[in-house]
């Protein structure tokens, strides 16, 4: 099965990162921090391209700034996209959250060395009325992120090949959530001949959702593109577990 994983979230290592030399290029933008008057700054080819990728993604403009985090103990890298109707549509609908996560993931899975010279991502969204959004994950964070993504990928894959008993398998439903795996199986099972064949996934973003007992519950959520009927789809992780661990799925028709 030849699917179109449309995901600005996948992994992309053969693309993006130790293909090349890590060349630097000057950039005219320019870099604030608390400590510093803004600057020119010369970015290094893998931060350019998450911008750009960001760019042609969701069709917006882009600014960075480099500045030292509040407790000085390293740097973070932020990016803002403007002028996107993408994010305008996502806001309407009250769904920004996903796709602001999303931003700090492209940049983080495009950077090389700089996965250790930041220790923070940083994504702002300005929206009409100079409506910002604001979002920051820690680089240990964006790296749980990455090590699940293919878990999601796999799944989606395997809704497509009607491996029902598969997907069955990588689920261990724990306490940390509500959830009737016996439904969701005995539904999966029909959402192929209901809903088409699948043609690709897209990733809205993640969260990290902490529970009343104070356990981390890993979202991440996209969207199954079917011949049919399209929907929202949502795999949780338990944190503090390997990423094989799937403890539920979740989709919306």
């Amino acid at each position: 099965m030849n699917l179109k994983f449309l995901s600005i979230a996948i992994l992309s290592c053969g693309l993006f990162i130790g293909c090349a030399e890590n060349k630097s290029t000057t950039d005219t933008k320019t870099t604030s921090s608390s400590t510093a008057a803004p600057q020119t700054t010369t970015l290094s080819e893998y931060e350019r391209r998450g911008l750009a990728e960001i760019e042609k993604y969701y069709n917006g403009q882009t600014k960075h700034r480099i500045g030292e985090l509040e407790d000085g103990s390293g740097q973070y890298f932020e990016v803002e996209l403007f002028g996107s109707a993408m994010m305008e549509e996502f806001a309407r609908a009250n769904l920004i959250g996903m796709p602001s996560s999303n931003l700090t993931y492209i940049m983080f899975k495009n950077f090389a060395a700089e996965r250790t010279k930041y220790k923070e991502v940083r994504s702002v969204i300005t929206l009409q009325g100079n409506q910002k959004v604001k979002v920051k994950f820690s680089t240990d964070q964006l790296r749980l992120i990455e090590d699940r993504l293919p878990m999601v990928i796999k799944i989606v894959e395997s809704m497509g090949k009607n491996e029902v008993d598969l997907i069955g398998m990588m689920m261990e439903p724990s306490n940390l959530v509500k959830f009737n795996k016996d439904n969701f199986m005995n539904n999966l099972k029909l959402s192929n001949e209901k809903y088409g064949a699948i043609l690709g996934y897209l990733t809205y973003g993640f969260e990290f959702r902490q529970v009343p007992t104070g356990e981390q519950i890993i979202h991440i959520s996209g969207k199954v593109q079917r011949s049919i009927q399209s929907h929202e789809f949502s795999v949780d992780f338990d944190a503090a577990q390997p990423p094989g661990r799937i403890i539920m799925i979740d989709y919306k028709f």
